[in-house]
């Protein structure tokens, strides 16, 4: 995510960690591999933004965020059967 005054979260439920002139350096820095690895482990939201920043690239990679967020998708059908 990046908000108005330029500054990068990987979520937009956290503190920005970097600004956009400052992420090709910062990208690969160990801070943000540990990000990447928390918000992959999140199950709060099904938001899929962690992995959009990080893996989004082809449709083997699609397939991969779909199997790895079904546990977030469940609860939303059950709610609402008709409607998928």
């Amino acid at each position: 995510m990046v908000d108005h005054l330029g500054r990068v979260a990987g979520c937009h439920r956290n503190e920005p960690v970097a600004s956009v002139t400052e992420l090709k350096n910062v990208w690969n820095a160990p801070q943000l591999e540990e990000l990447r690895k928390k918000y992959s482990e999140c199950t709060q939201c099904t938001y899929l933004c962690y992995i959009f920043y990080s893996i989004h690239r082809s449709m083997r990679s699609n397939l991969g965020i779909v199997w790895d967020q079904r546990k977030n998708v469940r609860p939303l059908l059950r709610r609402n059967p008709k409607q998928v």
